[in-house]
């Protein structure tokens, strides 16, 4: 295997590491969730024990394939910090 994984250009362990990161802000948002979505909040911790749990095999595992799940679950991270911390207050006609 490559010393640097491309294209994030990531070691091993630096791909690793992002994931169990990733992992770690979904649990912490999983108990952020509002109280009327706990279907949601329920969803968003098991899918942080699952990053957590493949961390490890995915990022010493096919570059292409670890790429593919550290962009998606960026981009996981990133819709459910939108529901966690609720709407962006912006303009409004009255």
């Amino acid at each position: 295997m490559p010393d640097t994984l491309k294209p994030l250009g990531m070691t091993p362990e630096q791909m690793t590491a992002v994931l169990l990161n990733f992992s770690a802000t979904l649990e912490a948002f999983a108990r952020r969730v509002p109280r009327e979505r706990v279907a949601l909040s329920v969803l968003v911790a098991n899918v942080a024990a699952a990053v957590g749990e493949m961390a490890v095999e995915v990022g010493e595992g096919d570059e292409d394939i670890a790429t593919e799940i550290i962009t998606s679950t960026a981009r996981l991270v990133s819709t459910i910090r939108k529901v966690v911390e609720g709407p962006v207050g912006g303009a409004a006609i009255h």
